[in-house]
């Protein structure tokens, strides 16, 4: 199962390296933009090597709020008479 797992890994990576590349080669910008992320990217685990103190952290700002709001608890009580 993990071979499978793993070899339709690969053949995905190669679909959309190809797709990718194929960008890059029509819209220039977008390559400046992979060197810029990578660039910052390396930036930022340097920092974390350097002075982990100083690096961002990725806890302090959520990618997205969740899904579902937190539902407030609900008490229930029970009652010990005839229910009436």
């Amino acid at each position: 199962m993990v071979n499978a797992g793993g070899a339709m890994g690969v053949a995905m990576l190669r679909l959309v390296a190809g797709l990718v590349m194929g960008w890059m080669e029509r819209f220039v910008n977008l390559q400046n933009a992979a060197y810029l992320t990578v660039l910052a990217v390396g930036l930022k685990l340097t920092a974390k090597v350097l002075a982990p103190a100083l690096a961002p952290s990725e806890a302090a700002v959520p990618l997205m709020p969740p899904l579902v709001p937190p539902v407030a608890a609900v008490q229930v009580s029970s009652s010990s008479g005839s229910g009436v």
